[in-house]
């Protein structure tokens, strides 16, 4: 067997999928985490997914109206964390006096007084905090060599890292000191006060990792309330023969914080979760939107506007085509002539209709003649005969109803003369047309 390059190059890739083996093991590190499943359902798309199901194990009856239009019933409890809530003024009055008549209104979420100032309830801003004092070291001069205070705050300062020896630069990282892991901070917690009546029959501390703002303050005693290292962060207090609960910590109404720590425990003592209790929780102040708000209240004037709308724009529009379809086009016959003509001269007499003769044939001269309007009967009957082929005498006495001895004659050369100066015809000899009783051959 003789060594080949293809064995060469199969034995460097060995080599290298090694060295690749040795470094994945010496330089990474597996653990098992955790993941959460993937939510699905009403689960991923609600937010108050898992207060509704805690509260409905609880046998509250639950109610997330849209808005505050309407209060809830006498000895409910609404939870009030819209911020558009006093949108109009009379609802703060309305608020009151339920709360007075024995209703329990919860405002959690850093809460604000300065719009319900009725409740006496007032945020307190922390108390500033100082930065820790130093203590001086003692000079080694002023101490002696073996104080005991010395020995003590050098162990203090010591710390492991510090403590062991620095590594030699061409170590490997492996065998390097890793640094101590900072630990998650503890959640702090806040715990009920001696004063005021426990919520589950013993005063007790909540594990909470809710954020804490300002304290909270009160002219009237306390009823019940929660505190951090600087006061309260939930009080409640009586108003008339109701109750006022406010928090500065955030409640755990939303997502999956409910499941942790002591979060179920202090919500249910916030809000006095019981079997049975009506409870109205108001996130968002929503309206119907305002096309469908003006159609429900006005669908009839809409309707009616609508309709005198589109008539006028209708008239006012610009047609396609005529109101009726055009008659068709048509000669009329002789029959249909010789009546029409008849009738005319019945009504109007033959005066009228050697007129419209006459009309007829200055309208066609005035487009063939120059200067036609400007010229005299005889003027116009020796300026129009060499053009149809006519006597000028013959014409102009066929042009004046005075001078014409027979109408119909008349008429007759009329249009013969109009006929010819239409087709623009040759002139015939004046012989043929000298009689105005005789017509010529059209």
């Amino acid at each position: 067997m003789t060594w080949s390059r293809g064995h060469t190059q199969s034995a460097l890739a060995a080599l290298l999928l090694g060295l690749a083996g040795v470094w994945l093991v010496f330089n990474t590190e597996w653990v098992d985490v955790n993941v959460p499943p993937e939510l699905r359902g009403p689960a991923k798309t609600d937010p108050l997914y898992t207060f509704k199901r805690f509260a409905g194990q609880l046998g509250v009856e639950l109610a997330t109206p849209d808005n505050l239009d309407h209060l809830p019933p006498p000895g409910a409890t609404l939870v009030l964390s819209s911020r558009f809530w006093d949108l109009f003024p009379e609802r703060d009055a309305a608020l009151r006096r339920w709360v007075e008549a024995g209703g329990h209104l919860v405002l959690p979420d850093q809460y604000r007084g300065s719009k319900l100032a009725w409740t006496t309830i007032r945020s307190v801003p922390p108390p500033a905090t100082k930065p820790p004092e130093q203590r001086p070291k003692p000079s080694s001069a002023a101490s002696p060599a073996g104080d005991d205070d010395d020995d003590e705050d050098a162990e203090e300062d010591a710390s492991p890292v510090a403590s062991s020896p620095p590594p030699h630069p061409n170590a490997p990282r492996s065998a390097m000191p890793l640094p101590p892991r900072a630990k998650p901070p503890a959640c702090p917690g806040f715990v009920e006060p001696p004063s005021v009546l426990p919520a589950f029959g013993a005063h007790r501390r909540y594990a909470s990792c809710g954020v804490s703002g300002a304290t909270l303050g009160s002219s009237a005693p306390p009823l019940w309330a929660v505190d951090n290292a600087h006061g309260h962060v939930m009080l409640r207090v009586a108003v008339g023969q109701g109750t006022v609960t406010a928090a500065n910590s955030g409640l755990p109404l939303y997502g999956a914080t409910l499941l942790e720590n002591d979060e179920a425990l202090l919500l249910t003592a916030a809000l006095r979760l019981a079997r049975g209790q009506q409870l109205w929780l108001i996130t968002d102040e929503k309206r119907e939107p305002l096309l469908a708000a003006l159609w429900h209240g006005g669908a009839p004037a809409i309707l009616l506007g609508a309709l005198a709308l589109g008539l006028a724009l209708w008239r006012a529009g610009v047609r396609f085509g005529p109101r009726i379809a055009p008659a068709a086009t048509a000669r009329r016959s002789v029959a249909e002539q010789i009546r029409g003509t008849a009738a005319f001269i019945a009504h109007r007499g033959g005066r009228a209709l050697h007129q419209a003769e006459l009309r007829a044939l200055d309208a066609l001269a005035r487009s063939r003649v120059p200067g036609w309007d400007a010229l005299i009967v005889g003027e116009r009957a020796a300026a129009l005969a060499p053009r149809v082929g006519i006597d000028m005498h013959t014409l102009a006495r066929a042009m004046n109803p005075e001078l014409s001895r027979h109408l119909p004659s008349a008429l007759m050369l009329l249009e013969t003369a109009r006929r010819r100066l239409l087709l623009n015809a040759n002139p015939a000899p004046a012989s043929m047309t000298t009689n105005p009783d005789i017509p010529p051959a059209a």
